[in-house]
């Protein structure tokens, strides 16, 4: 750890720790990321920043945050030279785009300043915006996209320092972006098993489904013993008996018998179609 992150302060800790507070109040991708570059500009300062969701084959920016308005329009304009040409990017040309994920890259460790102005990339989208160095890290590949972010300058490279810095700011932005995702998903099994099990609440909404809930559901229609999904979550066995408890409550079931068997008829569709055809 000293090794990956010896040079950041305490100082510099004690900011990341407040923007991740700030950071966990984001709805979504985007608002992550909005959020993100309006909170870094005392962390690790830049020309230019941007958050950038794109597809994991990177052929197609998604979303765009910068903290220069400037820039991100003159990005958005040239988005089709950008996705034509991020591949020229010389992390990306080099093949170490999967190294990004262990650790920032600068992009002038893998092309001299004079040939990047000759790089496509450059001719075509970044002489618009004046960057010359990029510090950049591909944070977290998600689903169906991936989150990656860049700090720019014009005039001086990024220190091992700052490259720690955006390391260690990235990692809190993943685990961020994951979490993101997975109530996301939470949301989508909710929806699948309210509809599955004709659960509606007042006003017709679903009742809220909790941050385990959909596990704990989806691990009992796959089968899995009360014992191991307690295990999975690192719980004792009596603990997940009350939240089982709640949950059914919360489902409308009068006992765990019932949950019980509307989730088998869940895990074997067919069954009660064969027997009603009995």
């Amino acid at each position: 750890m000293a090794e990956r992150f010896g040079e950041i302060r305490m100082s510099d800790l004690r900011a990341i720790r407040r923007l991740t507070g700030q950071l966990m109040e984001a709805e979504d991708l985007p608002t992550l990321g909005r959020e993100l570059i309006q909170g870094t500009l005392k962390i690790l300062p830049a020309d230019f920043m941007l958050w950038n969701l794109w597809t994991l084959e990177m052929d197609q920016v998604l979303a765009m945050e910068s903290n220069n308005a400037h820039c991100q329009r003159v990005l958005e304009c040239h988005g089709n030279e950008l996705a034509a040409t991020i591949h020229h990017h010389p992390v990306i040309a080099a093949g170490h785009l999967d190294n990004a994920m262990l650790r920032p890259q600068r992009m002038s460790d893998y092309e001299s300043d004079t040939a990047f102005l000759d790089n496509p990339l450059y001719r075509e989208v970044y002489r618009h915006v004046d960057s010359r160095h990029q510090m950049a890290y591909d944070a977290i590949r998600l689903e169906d996209s991936r989150v990656v972010l860049s700090w720019n300058r014009r005039d001086r490279d990024f220190t091992h320092r700052e490259m720690q810095l955006l390391h260690v700011v990235g990692l809190q932005v993943a685990a961020l972006s994951r979490r993101l995702e997975d109530r996301r998903h939470l949301r989508r099994t909710w929806d699948d098993l309210a509809g599955a099990l004709g659960l509606h609440a007042a006003g017709n909404e679903s009742p809220p489904l909790g941050r385990n809930d959909g596990y704990i559901l989806s691990a009992m229609i796959r089968g899995t013993s009360r014992a191991q999904i307690a295990g999975a979550l690192h719980w004792r066995r009596d603990t997940l008996d009350r939240h089982l408890g709640i949950l059914r409550e919360k489902m409308g079931y009068e006992n765990m018998a019932q949950l019980q068997q509307a989730l088998a008829d869940l895990r074997f569709p067919a069954r009660g179609a064969r027997q009603g055809g009995e």
